[in-house]
């Protein structure tokens, strides 16, 4: 970052009215949220500078101490692809915009870069001095963890192929937080209180809102398991699209989450889709053009 950019931030005082309850939602979204967003932005970056067609979504989330990080099934994530996602997360951690990113996201970009560049050199006018701040600034130090691209068991991979589906990157992240949560250590430190205050939260963040299936299952998981086991996972609110060749993950259909499972096709009845056994039938469903996170306008900018 040039001498000149290195300015001390400051939240953003422009104050926003919102209208709709996905609006109200976002409004209130997590500063642990939108770091994860960010980071997701600058990730898929660098797979599309090696590769115009990378999956169009990576999700996000902090787990045993690193970033873990879940594309769409239908294109997998290659070596090559992954090297470009670490060349330009590291240029963003010094502040730097790649030449490579095309000029019609450079100002995302370089937004992204200097907010991330300013959370790890202290750059703010308040200090972050909270857990969460300290967890990913120690995580963003280290390696991404790219987790498995295919979902779990040779018939989820099967119905996925045969289906000509996808299995959304978020939903193999949600399996994975939720697994982990579910431990019996997990379930014996937070059983302790029912109360919302003594409930963990889990943020999964990414370069898109959930579609509206995916924010059927997380809110499903809350619901079941994770008022059971004293944990939220708190991600995006929904684009509201549906999509037809949309497909459950692999751990959805172990016999542990039945009920997170018959949740999740009641709500898709509910909102006029149907299972054909454990696959969606019906039409995909477009009614928004916009998928991606909103971009926050009251997260830190830099001081003018």
């Amino acid at each position: 970052m040039k001498r000149e950019e290195q300015r001390r931030y400051q939240r953003h005082p422009k104050k926003i009215e919102y209208s709709s309850e996905n609006a109200q939602r976002e409004a209130r979204r997590a500063a642990e949220l939108r770091m994860l967003d960010r980071i997701s932005r600058i990730l898929i970056a660098g797979l599309r500078s090696r590769d115009a067609q990378a999956t169009p979504h990576l999700a996000v989330a902090l787990a045993g101490g690193a970033f873990v990080v879940h594309g769409n099934t239908d294109r997998q994530v290659t070596d090559q692809q992954r090297a470009g996602a670490h060349q330009f997360l590291d240029k963003a951690r010094r502040g730097d915009t790649p030449d490579a990113v095309p000029d019609d996201d450079k100002r995302r970009f370089s937004k992204d870069a200097r907010k991330l560049h300013a959370f790890l050199t202290g750059q703010y006018q308040e200090p972050l001095d909270e857990e969460w701040q300290r967890n990913f600034a120690k995580a963003l130090k280290t390696q991404i963890s790219w987790g498995t691209l295919t979902p779990r068991g040779p018939q989820s991979q099967r119905d996925t192929a045969n289906s000509g589906g996808s299995v959304h990157g978020e939903m193999n992240l949600l399996g994975h937080l939720t697994a982990e949560h579910m431990r019996p250590e997990r379930q014996a430190s937070s059983s302790t209180s029912a109360s919302p205050a003594g409930t963990t939260q889990v943020y999964l963040g990414g370069f898109k809102k959930p579609c509206r299936a995916c924010r059927w299952v997380i809110d499903a998981v809350n619901e079941t398991v994770g008022a059971e086991y004293g944990f939220e996972i708190v991600a995006p609110a929904t684009h509201t699209n549906y999509y037809a060749h949309w497909m459950p993950p692999g751990w959805l259909k172990e016999s542990r989450y039945k009920n997170v499972f018959d949740r999740v096709k009641k709500k898709a009845e509910d909102a006029g889709q149907k299972f054909d056994g454990n696959k969606p039938s019906g039409r995909g469903d477009r009614r928004s053009s916009t998928e991606k996170a909103y971009e926050s306008e009251s997260d830190y900018e830099a001081a003018r």
